[in-house]
């Protein structure tokens, strides 16, 4: 036995001593991948495992170690096809894709880099201030402030409201919150009002309190909706192409390997996803993925929830609190295809809780549904139930849904008692030639309302680009009776803000009403915009207009209306903001959520939003831009048109992502074009012709030539004197002193410069 390990490791040292260490050229696939490491041992080739992790490959075989390197026998790897040229030095593997690495192509992208608004202090005043008559011959005045500041991270806001019309007289707290958000999260801590989420068949009640919740707007490249995923093996390179329904959306070259398309974010229903490969050698092979796209639902293993308690803001008043409340919304995605819910409220009056479900069903739509108990004071509690269905593609949908109240489920006290069983199923269908078909069915019974029945029939058509049609047909039948109801209404669009219609409708209970009217909006920036209707009916007859005007420092607002029988009423106001950020105060149009300020050195530059005009600089060089979203990346930029020829800009762009109902400065830089232009003279007054002219600049030398006259032209520089010396032939000839005034020409004319005596300056 002891001979034989004697041989055994004879065997290895001599098969060690054999062995050399080589570069290889290797190709994956038909895919060059480089030179490699390798040994070559008793005509066995070994290939470096390092190298093999590191081009993706999940390989196994026998190992040994060379120099203290882990090396794998290319004859021993597993299931893969290998061929070694010793001529050519050359390995070549074949490989299924699945041992190559799997990676994820992104169908939706990503947002362009953006500069993320965190920090600071910035705040508006939001204002409005109103002047009225009202139809009876009354008049008054209204006052509504908002107070808004965000610092930090965190944001307050109040907003309060005052009118006064008569002996009427009131001032309103409407509500206030200070608010802490975590981007990374996506989670916003709120104390204050809070207006709760709650959910099917959940009531939402108002409290003051502390309230955290979800808020997934938060990352705006965040989808909380299931996407469509497919996992594309490559065996050769090829090109894919991802086309949705017949539409090429995505082209990319792929090298070998296994492959995730995810990230197709489109919520309209089924809609055909085909991913097509094509190989260099011209196969073709197209994957088809139906997919059922639906935003109710939630990515597997995500959570949406809204926690809220404190105390019972009352509905008799602003500012009438009481007894414990709260409201508790929690929902999990199961799996991409199963969303489950629970929530929870209550006040001093009731209690309840419920739960819900939405499920995709497969190619075949989303059916949804909740249930839920309460419990009142007053002694009453019952149950409800609510199931809906949905199905959508691209030219036609089914609808439906059933509910059941009982009587318990509300409290007795209540006004209007709603209908103990109510349901209704409808289906769309719609071609660009032939218009959109809609016919609905619904049928309700117990509660304050008699049992009815109601069909709908809708219509809609663009026989035109600029003109579009449409109508309604509604039948309600309460038993005893049958009445007939629609309208119908014919648009023609001018251009993109200026649109003409005629419609005429008819209630169910027989009287008409046709209306003309003539508008156009106010535009995104500063402007102008208008609405005129008339109406005729059988109520009676009725003119009513208004005016706006957009500009830089608010909004004017001017309405009046006549109706017959009664006195011309009446409005006029003007709204605005004063803002602060980063140092600045500014008055603005009402700031809905974020805002920036465009700051620009020069006046009369144009500066839009998105690619849409706002507005120009002012003397101050400023720009108010107020109708920034929250988290979402703003594209603010400067006219180019607009910018002198002789001012470098060298950034006429930029990319912002505003906080929560945040502001900041955006400070674009311009520099004047200054350039010079002279002639250098020797000692004794002769031009210096084609002279290298060495400038000692702070931050080193720079290099500039003269022409056959000696003229030379510069520019790039600040105003101010510069030591040079001019080299022949690596040696210095002379030095002096350029100086070169400040002035507004674009090119200034200066006098001749001469260069005299030798210097010690060093030439580099």
């Amino acid at each position: 036995m002891l001979r034989f390990w004697w041989g055994l490791v004879l065997v290895l040292l001599a098969g060690t001593a054999c062995a050399e260490a080589i570069l290889v050229a290797v190709r994956v696939n038909d895919v060059d991948r480089g030179a490699q490491r390798a040994w070559l041992a008793d005509g066995q080739v070994w290939l470096a495992s390092d190298d093999v992790r590191q081009l993706g490959l999940k390989l196994d075989g026998q190992s040994a170690e060379f120099d203290g390197v882990r090396y794998l026998q290319l004859a021993s790897l597993k299931d893969i096809r290998s061929h070694y040229d010793p001529d050519q030095l050359a390995v070549s593997l074949t490989v299924a894709p699945e041992q190559i690495g799997e990676q994820t192509i992104s169908l939706y992208g990503v947002s362009r880099p953006a500069e993320v608004w965190r920090g600071g202090v910035s705040g508006y005043l939001n204002y409005s201030a109103s002047t009225f008559r009202n139809p009876d011959g009354s008049d008054g005045y209204g006052f509504a402030p908002l107070v808004n500041v965000a610092a930090g991270g965190w944001n307050l806001r109040s907003d309060q409201n005052y009118q006064s019309s008569g002996r009427d007289e009131r001032w309103q707290r409407v509500s206030t919150t200070a608010s802490y958000d975590w981007p990374d999260s996506m989670a916003r801590l709120t104390l204050g009002d809070l207006s709760p989420v709650t959910g099917t068949l959940g009531s939402a009640p108002q409290l003051a309190g502390i309230g955290y919740s979800r808020v997934f707007s938060m990352q705006q490249d965040f989808d909380s909706s299931p996407s469509m995923s497919a996992r594309v093996p490559v065996t050769t390179p090829s090109t894919a192409e991802v086309y949705l329904n017949g539409e090429r959306i995505r082209t990319d070259k792929l090298n070998p390997g296994l492959y995730q398309f995810q990230d197709l974010r489109y919520f309209a229903g089924l809609q055909n996803v085909q991913i097509v490969l094509r190989d260099e050698y011209g196969n073709r092979q197209t994957i088809s993925v139906p997919y059922y796209f639906d935003d109710s639902l939630l990515k597997a293993g995500l959570n949406d929830f809204n926690y809220n308690a404190g105390v019972w803001r009352q509905p008799e008043g602003f500012d009438n609190y009481g007894g414990l409340a709260y409201s508790l919304y929690h929902r999990y995605g199961v799996s991409d295809a199963l969303t489950v819910g629970a929530r929870a409220e209550g006040n001093p009056d009731y209690d309840s809780v419920g739960g819900l479900l939405t499920m995709r069903l497969g190619r075949a739509g989303v059916l949804s549904g909740a249930f839920s108990w309460a419990r009142h004071d007053d002694g009453n509690e019952g149950e409800a139930q609510y199931l809906a269905y949905r199905f959508d593609d691209r030219s036609w949908s089914l609808r439906g849904f059933a509910q059941h109240i009982e009587p318990g489920y509300v409290a007795a006290d209540t006004s209007f008692a709603p209908p103990r069983w109510s349901g209704g199923a409808g289906a769309s269908w719609g071609a660009p030639v032939w218009g959109n078909w809609s016919l609905d069915w619904s049928r309700q019974l117990g509660g304050a309302l008699p049992t009815q029945n109601q069909w709908r029939l809708g219509y809609s058509v663009a026989p035109l680009r600029s003109v579009s049609l449409s109508m309604n047909l509604n039948v309600t039948d309460t038993g005893d009776r049958s009445t007939l109801g629609g309208y119908i209404n014919l648009s023609w669009f001018f251009d993109s803000r200026s649109s003409a219609s005629a419609s005429s409708q008819r209630s169910n209970d027989g009287n008409w009403q046709s209306t003309l009217a003539l508008a156009r909006s106010t535009p995104f920036g500063e402007g102008w915009g208008y609405r005129i209707n008339a109406e005729h009916g059988d109520s009676g007859d009725e003119v009513d207009g208004s005016v706006d005007g957009r500009f830089a420092p608010g909004q004017l607002s001017l309405s009046a209306s006549r109706s017959e029988g009664l006195e011309t009423a009446w409005r006029a106001s003007w709204a605005g903001s004063l803002l602060y950020a980063d140092g600045a105060v500014e008055l603005s149009r009402q700031v809905n959520q974020s805002f920036a300020i465009a700051e620009f050195p020069l006046a009369g530059v144009g500066v839009t939003q998105n690619g849409q005009m706002i507005g120009r600089t002012g003397a101050d060089g400023r720009v108010v831009l107020p109708d920034l979203s929250s988290y979402n990346t703003q594209q603010i930029a400067l006219v180019q048109n607009d910018i002198p020829l002789d001012y470098d800009v060298p950034q006429l762009r930029r990319d912002v992502q505003p906080a929560y109902n945040a502001g900041h400065v955006i400070r674009f830089a311009a520099t004047p074009i200054r350039a010079w232009a002279g002639q250098l003279l020797d000692e004794q007054g002769a031009p210096m012709a084609n002279a290298v002219v060495r400038l000692a600049l702070p931050e080193g030398t720079r290099k500039l030539e003269t022409v056959l006259d000696g003229s030379f032209y510069i520019d790039d520089l600040a105003a101010g004197e510069y030591r040079f010396v001019v080299t022949d032939a690596q040696a210095v000839r002379c030095q002096g002193t350029l100086v070169l005034p400040a002035g507004n020409e674009a090119v200034q004319q200066l006098a001749p410069v001469r260069c005299a005596g030798e210097s010690n300056v060093p030439n580099d």
